[in-house]
């Protein structure tokens, strides 16, 4: 074996690395050539991968060698980078909430069941409004594997009479959509008199 590459034409060769390669082939044996693939360093990765729940990437690898009667052989190499596809509300809606009550709502996040990967919550964050809360930030990270979710409360205990207005960010390990945010807010705060 003279050489031994990917070819650098391939559409999405910058995905494909050659981690260990062979020098020698004896006669009736078999060599290994370990290959990793890397979706994310595909040309234009992140934009193929937009709206979809997979990557897939192909390129040659081409073999040079002393062989007469093939002295390049050429193997297709396809790679699918897999993803996961986080779901969640885009708005929570508190209502009418009173001074001094707390209201709850509960909202869901689902790894879509026709996700190709599991997608992790490493982190959620609560901004806007301090009079709003959940639980779920105590229990991160969560593995939500195809098809799977989690609900968490989320409590609004209003202060003042203003209406109360918040983000509920969702962070995730999944490099396409890092983080979704859920809008929180109420139509009105009112103040009971008993």
């Amino acid at each position: 074996v003279s050489n031994i590459e990917i070819d650098k034409d391939s559409a999405d060769a910058a995905a494909f690395t050659i981690e260990d390669t062979v020098d020698t082939v004896s006669p009736q044996s078999t060599e290994t050539v370990a290959i990793s693939f890397d979706p994310a360093a595909a040309d234009n990765a992140v934009t193929r991968a937009q709206g979809s729940s997979s990557l897939d990437a192909t390129a040659e690898l081409e073999i040079e060698s002393n062989d007469p009667e093939t002295p390049v052989e050429s193997v297709t190499l396809d790679g699918e980078g897999v993803t996961g596809a986080i779901d969640v509300a885009s708005t929570l809606q508190f209502g009418t909430t009173p001074v001094g009550t707390t209201t709850t709502r509960n909202v869901t996040i689902t790894n879509d069941i026709s996700a190709t990967a599991a997608v992790n919550i490493t982190d959620t964050r609560l901004a806007g409004d301090s009079d709003y809360s959940t639980d779920l930030t105590d229990e991160t990270p969560v593995e939500l594997r195809p098809g799977d979710s989690v609900t968490t409360a989320v409590d609004l205990t209003p202060t003042t009479l203003d209406r109360k207005f918040g983000t509920l960010t969702v962070a995730t390990d999944d490099p396409r959509q890092s983080a979704a945010k859920v809008g929180l807010s109420n139509t009105e705060t009112t103040f009971n008199v008993t």
